[in-house]
């Protein structure tokens, strides 16, 4: 279980860094 939980925190932590990289190529031409 201990390893499920460390996953998914890994796999966490990857998608939002994942997430910001896209807003931040996109933020120069996203009219926001």
């Amino acid at each position: 279980m201990e390893n499920l939980a460390l996953f998914a925190v890994i796999v966490l932590v990857a998608a939002t860094t994942a997430k910001l990289d896209a807003i931040n190529a996109l933020a120069p031409w996203v009219p926001w």
